[in-house]
């Protein structure tokens, strides 16, 4: 099967694809890594069962201490002007005071930005290049430092 970028608005592009191909959307895909993941390339057909599924209503972060729901934009980082999890965060001293911002976008894809953070931000081990939106999948594991991770929990359509 082809392998595919994915852009924050959840549309699949070729591999060798500098920009989203929609035109309404035209979103810059660098940074962005390709998926061999079942999703085709435009006009290829698909095995609903084997693509990988943008979030829907509702995702979450499951961190150590718990589930946390993402509903529009979380702020994750010990700045309690800029995160709301800054108290869980508190002796994190590895996760920078504004370490990353996930967003729920069109179409529900969420997705995770380094915000400028000191030790960076990771999907499955890959880091995320600061000023790239990295669109998410159900499982994705998100590593804010060596001290905290979290994983990606989308609920499932249908």
């Amino acid at each position: 099967m082809a392998r595919v970028r994915i852009c924050t608005n959840g549309h699949a592009n070729p591999e060798t694809a500098l920009r989203c191909a929609d035109p309404a959307c035209r979103m810059s895909l660098e940074g962005i890594e390709a998926l061999e993941a079942g999703r085709p390339a435009p006009g290829a057909a698909q095995e609903p069962a084997a693509s990988p599924r943008p979030a829907a209503a509702n995702p979450a972060l499951g961190f150590p201490w718990g589930e946390v729901p993402v509903t529009g934009t979380l702020a994750v980082g010990r700045d309690p002007e800029f995160s709301p999890l800054a108290d869980q965060l508190e002796d994190a001293h590895q996760v920078s005071r504004r370490h990353a911002v996930l967003r729920l976008g069109p179409g529900g894809v969420l997705s995770v930005e380094d915000a400028g953070s000191t030790h960076g931000t990771q999907v499955n081990g890959r880091a995320v290049r600061l000023g790239v939106r990295q669109p998410l999948f159900d499982g994705d594991r998100l590593n804010f430092s060596s001290q905290l991770a979290a994983t990606v929990r989308l609920p499932r359509a249908g």
